[in-house]
């Protein structure tokens, strides 16, 4: 596997990430990098708490929602993997 440029990459996050957030998009991001099992890259961007300035910090807890779809579609596509499903199968047939 190709390895990342390391200031390539910190370079296009963190302005990705600071547009976002001062468009107002998002209050605060963290983001995480691995490559091939190895942490490259993390930062935290923007503040948990925007009324009080107060910074985000790495071990902040983020509420997860709408997470059955994704979980849905990793099981069925490890069926088609299986070849117990195929995506061309009408959905009568279910």
């Amino acid at each position: 596997m190709k390895k990342l440029n390391f200031e390539k990459m910190q370079s296009q996050v963190r302005t990705h990430i600071s547009t976002v957030i001062g468009q107002k998009v998002l209050p605060c991001a963290s983001v995480l990098v691995y490559q091939e099992k190895q942490g490259l890259y993390r930062e935290e961007f923007g503040f948990s708490d925007v009324s009080n300035k107060e910074k985000l910090k790495s071990d902040a807890l983020f509420r997860m929602a709408s997470m059955s779809k994704p979980i849905t579609a990793v099981a069925a596509m490890i069926l088609v993997d299986r070849g117990l499903l195929s995506l061309d199968d009408p959905i009568a047939k279910f």
